[in-house]
């Protein structure tokens, strides 16, 4: 699922999107300048919002931490946002992590849908 965000729509209503793991891009005037991947969004975003310098915000639910991770990395590796400080140094490697993954099914989607449409 994506979602797209400006930072003042960054409210309380995304607390309750904790534990699900999201993928998301912050850009600013249309370029990508930051990659990130969190699974308490709304905490994530508060930081970023008095921390990095961008006006709007895109994000991607994804099934687990390890697909959270891979992607982030990808994404990292083939952009390298500028606000990313170790974007130079991160290359594609498979995580070993052996994490107990959680999927993100329908239910979950439309809860994510039906909080930010509120």
């Amino acid at each position: 699922m994506y979602i797209e965000l400006k930072p003042e729509e960054i409210t309380s209503k995304l607390i309750e999107l904790k534990g699900i793991y999201f993928v998301y891009y912050l850009l600013n005037a249309g370029e990508m300048v930051y990659i990130g991947c969190s699974k308490n969004i709304y905490k994530r975003f508060k930081e970023h919002k008095y921390q990095k310098q961008f006006d709007s915000i895109e994000m991607f639910s994804m099934p687990s931490q390890r697909q959270a991770k891979e992607k982030e990395r990808g994404l990292i590796s083939l952009h390298k946002p500028g606000q990313n400080g170790n974007a130079k140094h991160i290359e594609r490697k498979p995580i070993l992590n052996s994490d107990k993954e959680t999927t993100t099914n329908i239910e979950q989607l439309k809860t994510i849908y039906s909080i930010l449409n509120r």
